[in-house]
Order: structure tokens, then sequence, then C-alpha cells
């Protein structure tokens, strides 16, 4: 596999993007959930972060569609994080050991999960790019090709998220899903181990952990 070096701003950039979701996420969890413990407390995060700020734009897109609304969720969505962590500072330090193994263990699993994206092949990914490209152009409310006048009811969140988090450099949609889809996958895993580190035993993480991480157990994750 190689890498051109033009994308990488890019993927800097979305990378960038997706720290800052995690960042405020955790903030919610542990303040507004006020998640004590501090693995899950980031693992929780890493999927709220996401689902707030898809949530906050599928409402704008209404009034600012397209790369507009998008940043007015980037605003709505900062201004969140940060009048809460303004409040409760104290209740954010994590210790550093904590933190370095956190992301470690990330790093890990979002190699196995964006490794193993490469032997699948996603359903509908015609109509799955489609709809991201056409929310990212302005395309809102969404319809079907077939009947303009009908709104579309449809599950297109994750492709909301694809289309308007995706850099103005560098990757392009096909390498945009792969990426949110191990990234999504990662967060999802990371979430089930931290809670059963602190329900469970180490027995079931052993256990769960390499069926979470193979690749028969998520093939429609990401491209329903």
């Amino acid at each position: 596999m190689t890498l051109d070096p033009t994308v990488l701003p890019g993927l800097l950039l979305l990378a960038a993007q997706l720290f800052a979701l995690s960042a405020v996420g955790f903030v919610v969890a542990r303040v507004a959930l006020r998640q004590t413990d501090d693995r899950l407390a980031l693992a929780q995060g890493l999927v709220i972060g996401l689902a707030l700020w898809g949530l906050i734009v599928n409402f704008v897109l209404h009034v600012l569609p397209g790369m507009s609304g998008a940043l007015a969720g980037w605003i709505v969505v900062l201004a969140i994080g940060a009048g809460i962590a303004w409040q409760r500072r104290r209740d954010l330090r994590l210790p550093a050991r904590t933190l370095m193994g956190f992301g470690l263990a990330m790093a890990v699993i979002f190699c196995m999960a964006l490794a193993s994206r490469q032997l699948l092949i996603i359903p509908d990914e015609i109509a799955h790019g489609t709809l991201a490209a056409t929310i990212r152009a302005g395309g809102w409310p969404l319809r079907w090709s077939w009947n303009p006048d009908l709104d579309l009811a449809y599950h297109y969140g994750m492709d909301l998220l694809i289309g308007l988090l995706r850099p103005p450099l560098g990757p392009d949609l096909g390498f945009t899903t792969e990426l949110l889809g191990a990234y999504s996958w990662t967060a999802f895993v990371i979430l089930v181990m931290a809670l059963l580190m602190r329900v469970g035993s180490w027995a079931g993480i052993l256990t769960l952990t390499p069926l979470l991480l193979a690749p028969g157990a998520w093939t429609l994750v990401f491209g329903e």
C-alpha cells in the first residue's frame, strides 16, 4: 500500500477534525453524563463527538446547506464544548499514562480496521458516494432521484459525515469513506473494551476483541 504525499495535508486536517470532535465528546461525557471512569469517558467521547456534530448539522443544513452548514455546525459544537469545559475545568484532568495507553490502543485497532477494510466491498457504493457528494454540494433536503418532490427517508447519517468532514484537499470521498469507516469501528471496539474493563474482566476482553476485529462481523457497518 502506497500513500500519495499530496493527500497528507488533507489527512492531517481530517485527523484534527476527529480529534476536536472526540475532545468535545469527552467533555460532554465527563461533565454532562458525569462519567468518572477515565477510559470509559474517553471512549464515549469518540462516539458522542461524531454523533453530536452530525445531529446538529442535520438541522442546520435546512437553513445553511452544504459546507456553510458544516461550518455553522462546527461553531455550535465547539461553543458547547468550550462552554462546558470552562465551567468544569478541574473535572477534565487525565493522567498522562491513561492518555498514552488509550492513544496506543486506538492507533493499533485503527490500523487493523483500516487494513481489513481494504479487503471488503462496500454495498451500494455508488448510492452512498452520490449521497455524500450531494450533501456536500448543498443538496438538502435529500430527494429521491426518480421523484424530486419526495424527501428521502433514509439512513444518510454516515453519508453526511463523509460528505461534510471530507477535507477540501487530499482524500477523495472513497478514501474518506474508508478512513471514517475504520475510525467509527475503532470507536465502537474501544467503547466495548472500556466497558468490559469497567464491569467485566480481561478474559472477556481477550475473548470478545478478536470477534469485534473480524472483518465478517462488520462488513455492512459503513455501507448499509
